[in-house]
């Protein structure tokens, strides 16, 4: 009797082992593909990103934000701009299933009940793709009359800004909702405010490309500037070098200068020192200032980082002062230590300006051996041949290539010039 209760005893043991191995079994392939998901998503794979959080929602895993996950892989693929409306209507339908999954689970996340915002926004106008919205419903709008989706996204944005106040992205989510109804000054003044918070362009959607309207620039550069003046001392440098960008980017070249210039003086390291210096001297070479630019290429040089691009932009110095000799020879440097198509194109016309004709010819032809190892090069080189006067040389070689060659297009249209027919 002793020895059946004990055998008893024993199966119920090996039972709950087993059961336990294989739950720990399945927890274990779950965060591996949670892991891959993860590492697809952070190596811009976001369709097999989100696949892999798709497959761990129908096993009905809910943990580690596993919605917010979904919804950002979704929603990324929705921003990529899908080529037919179906595939653009499934990733909005497979985020907002993201975001609303992880609220449910999550109510207190700031983040997913943004990305609801952005999707609700995103199907409004998904809405209006195929239909002209009249004078009418654009005044409905401004009068606080919305359609439904923009109603959600307002509800979802205004919670999302409760919930973290602080949240620049909410806030930059909660102002293009604005934006959507037409509610300009509110608009506005949440992007500033979204400036202020995080003075570092890049990290906002705003600041990737330049601003459309002039009055929300220039909210963006108050917020900026505002956000800048309260940064702590040491992150000014990199902060002044990403507002640089985007003021250059909408076209304020003195402004960007300035910021620039700001940047090297707050630098704390050489590195941030030789971007301070690297980025002004650049855009004064674009307005011609040559004079001011080479001091600065000078100082950056001391640091010792991006010699090539530094030896680059003296070599533009050069151009600009018409020292073809000087900018032949410092290219071939960028080009033996950073090859390149666009540095072999300038070296060799740069080397062909100075009379250096042998050379700016070697450039070109150890740029390739077949013409589609490097179509432009191939074709700069014809091109030479053409400008020296030697267009026999070119002819033949247009003919050598299409006889080695017959299945690379280009050659048609390059050989119509020297009236050779394939």
């Amino acid at each position: 009797m002793r020895r059946d209760k004990r055998a008893a005893i024993r199966a119920v043991l090996v039972v709950a082992l087993v059961v336990q191995g294989a739950v720990a079994v399945r927890a274990t392939a779950q965060q591996r593909v949670f892991r891959q998901g993860k590492e697809a998503y952070r190596a811009r794979d976001v369709k097999t990103a989100l696949d892999s959080f798709r497959r761990l929602g129908y096993e009905g895993v809910r943990g580690d934000n596993m919605g917010a996950w979904q919804g950002d892989a979704a929603a990324a693929i929705y921003l990529s701009g899908p080529a037919t409306a179906e595939a653009r209507a499934a990733a909005l339908e497979a985020a907002w299933a993201g975001y609303a999954s992880d609220v449910l689970h999550y109510p207190a996340s700031s983040w997913s009940w943004s990305g609801l915002a952005e999707v609700a926004l995103g199907r409004a106008r998904q809405g209006e793709v195929d239909r002209a919205v009249d004078l009418d419903e654009l005044n409905a709008r401004a009068q606080g009359v919305l359609d439904p989706w923009r109603a959600v996204a307002l509800g979802a944005a205004r919670l999302a800004t409760r919930l973290k106040p602080g949240g620049y992205q909410e806030l930059d989510t909660l102002a293009s909702v604005y934006a959507s109804i037409g509610d300009v000054d509110r608009a506005m003044s949440t992007y500033e405010q979204s400036a202020q918070l995080m003075p570092s362009p890049s990290f906002h959607l705003w600041g990737r490309s330049a601003v459309a309207s002039q009055p929300l620039y220039g909210a963006l550069r108050r917020g900026l500037e505002r956000g800048l003046e309260d940064a702590p001392r040491y992150e000014r440098s990199a902060l002044e070098l990403d507002t640089g960008r985007f003021v250059e980017m909408n076209g304020d070249r003195e402004g960007a200068i300035r910021f620039f210039r700001a940047s090297r003086d707050h630098a704390s390291n050489s590195y941030e020192r030789f971007y301070g210096d690297y980025e002004a001297a650049r855009v004064l070479l674009n307005l011609g200032r040559v004079d001011e630019a080479l001091p600065l290429i000078a100082e950056a040089q001391k640091t010792g980082w991006g010699p090539a691009a530094l030896r680059r932009l003296r070599a533009t110095a050069f151009i600009r002062q018409e020292q073809f000799d000087a900018a032949c020879a410092e290219l071939q440097l960028v080009l033996r230590d950073a090859p390149s198509s666009a540095v072999r194109l300038e070296a060799a016309l740069a080397c062909e300006r100075d009379k250096d004709i042998e050379i700016a010819e070697r450039l070109l032809r150890d740029g390739f051996v077949a013409p589609s190892d490097d179509p432009d090069v191939a074709k700069a080189l014809l091109d030479f041949y053409l400008r020296q006067g030697r267009r026999e040389t070119a002819k033949n070689l247009i003919a050598m290539w299409m006889r080695d060659y017959p299945d690379f297009e280009p050659l048609r249209s390059w050989a119509q010039p020297l009236a050779l027919q394939p």
